[in-house]
């Protein structure tokens, strides 16, 4: 329980996130256009409405789990498992009412996921990036973003199980989480590199609690991983 619950945040306060919203704002959204006194209060009404619709999207997909896995305490291993729990409601078209979903949820995190990885590459070794560049222009970019689907497809031939393969990330992502708060706080509270927009007090103490919180979570999530228990505790 205690590693899902870690599997879980990992999965919500991913790194990635972080790091797409400030590729998002720096490289893909064209500030040009916005008046630079409207961009920090752009900037803040749009996280505040992504923030609420994900705790809001969070919600149902905790409240149908536990309506269909949860009813019967069943364990999840593969694609073809999950797709079985719509049977009670779409019938025979469970797999493909879940095909759908999944091809759905895909086409909107997976250009995120392959962008980002290019993107901190690219900013590692100073290279053109964005998807707003012309693939002439930026070809280390897409050539990573390439990559990443081939890398995708040898998993897909491997038969390696994606659900063991997510919750492995996810539990990864948690115990990386408090890392990456940590930085993101100090940063934001310095004023030299906020340009004197530096965060609250007030907001640095929720980054800070959030921080000990999921540290928390991965301390005893550690201790069950050392008893054995890293599946059955999910």
């Amino acid at each position: 329980m205690v590693t899902g619950a870690l599997a879980l945040l990992g999965t919500t306060l991913t790194s990635y996130v972080y790091v797409w919203e400030t590729v998002a704002r720096g490289f893909e959204d064209p500030s040009e256009e916005v008046p630079r006194a409207e961009r920090l209060p752009r900037a803040r009404v749009g996280a505040a409405i992504g923030a609420i619709m994900t705790a809001f999207i969070l919600w149902f997909m905790l409240v149908a789990s536990a309506a269909t896995l949860g009813r019967h305490h069943d364990h999840i291993t593969s694609a073809q498992d999950a797709a079985q729990m719509l049977r009670p409601l779409t019938g025979s078209l469970a797999s493909d009412f879940f095909a759908f979903g999944l091809v759905g949820s895909s086409l909107v995190a997976l250009p995120v996921l392959m962008a980002t990885t290019a993107h901190v590459f690219g900013a590692q070794f100073s290279r053109r990036r964005g998807l707003s560049q012309r693939v002439s222009h930026a070809r280390g970019f897409y050539g990573l973003l390439t990559a990443s689907i081939g890398l995708a497809f040898a998993v897909t031939a491997a038969k390696i199980s994606v659900i063991g393969m997510l919750l492995a990330a996810s539990v990864f992502g948690g115990f990386c989480t408090p890392i990456g708060l940590v930085i993101l706080v100090l940063i934001a509270r310095d004023n030299d590199v906020m340009r004197g927009h530096r965060i609250s007090r007030r907001l640095a103490a929720a980054g800070w609690t959030v921080a000990v919180v999921v540290t928390g979570f991965g301390v005893l999530s550690a201790i069950s991983i050392g008893h054995g228990n890293f599946w059955t505790s999910g």
